[in-house]
């Protein structure tokens, strides 16, 4: 139940009894932290490991998890937009100045990590599913996952578990590479 409620004590833990190896979270599910408390915890974890830590986010998708905690399970197109919001906040907060955000889903007021990483920023691996997801990723991480859709009721759509679909994202990240490269 709600593994990554349970990811950041296991981290500092791995930091803690680890000097060499890569520290990450696959993945906090976006809806269970805000990301000013999860920023503050990936940079902590990551001055403890001095310099290891990578930061996994996710839109969430375990409709059983949100039901188990209490916590409404909206669209996908919902999850997805607090999610952007979300991983561009930890970014602006992991690159180290004072933000100042009014959004669609959170507000800041001139919050800061009141802790240093040693990365800055803080390395994100971000999962795509479907198109959004996909090219989102591809945009703001430095790690991809390429995971299956979410489905509108829950769960990973089956269907998304083939090579198929697995070579339809890869043709999606060259695509957006591509993009990149050319400056748009």
């Amino acid at each position: 139940f709600l593994n990554s409620t349970v990811c950041t004590p296991r981290l500092a833990a791995a930091a803690a009894a680890t000097t060499t190896l890569r520290l990450g979270s696959y993945v906090y599910d976006n809806d269970f932290r805000h990301p000013l408390l999860l920023a503050r915890e990936a940079a902590e974890i990551d001055l403890l490991s001095s310099g290891r830590m990578e930061l996994g986010i996710g839109a969430g998708w375990a409709k059983d998890e949100y039901d188990m905690a209490g916590i409404a399970f909206e669209p996908g197109p919902v999850r997805a937009s607090r999610y952007e919001e979300a991983v561009l906040l930890i970014r602006a907060l992991h690159e180290g100045s004072a933000v100042t955000h009014h959004g669609q889903f959170y507000n800041l007021r001139d919050c800061a990590l009141l802790v240093e990483p040693v990365q800055q920023p803080i390395p994100l691996f971000l999962g795509g599913g479907g198109p959004r997801m996909t090219r989102f990723a591809a945009t703001h991480s430095d790690i991809i996952g390429i995971v299956p859709q979410s489905l509108p009721a829950g769960g990973l759509d089956p269907g998304a578990f083939s090579m198929s679909s697995f070579e339809q994202r890869v043709r999606l990240l060259d695509e957006v590479s591509a993009g990149r490269a050319d400056g748009g």
